[in-house]
């Protein structure tokens, strides 16, 4: 018979787990949302990927949702590099910036 504490780890081990798969499917699918963004101006997403670089909860329409913020970087011509973010709500980009909309960078 397993003793409670073995349950809570368990329990414990399953929500960390869950976490990641979580966390890594809205990677990917933010991965997809800012290659269609750099495809659609015929740029190059580098390294072919994006990375967090925030989180935190937001009370919505439908209850409390993570907001993520994204960066990665992209290639104009080939030959420099830009930096994009992508704000990233339930699956559905709201926004997404680039150094390029900034008139001083």
């Amino acid at each position: 018979m397993l003793s409670n504490e073995s349950v809570v780890l368990f329990l414990l081990l399953g929500l960390a787990v869950a976490w990641w798969v979580s966390a890594n499917r809205a990677r990917e699918h933010a991965c997809h949302l800012a290659g269609r963004f750099c495809a659609s101006h015929a740029w190059q997403l580098l390294d072919q990927t994006v990375a967090l670089q925030s989180l935190w909860p937001q009370r919505g329409e439908r209850g409390w949702q993570w907001v993520r913020i994204y960066g990665f970087e992209f290639s104009s011509d080939g030959g420099n590099r830009h930096r994009g973010w992508l704000r990233v709500v339930n699956r559905q980009a709201q926004s997404i910036r680039t150094d390029l909309d900034d008139p001083l960078t």
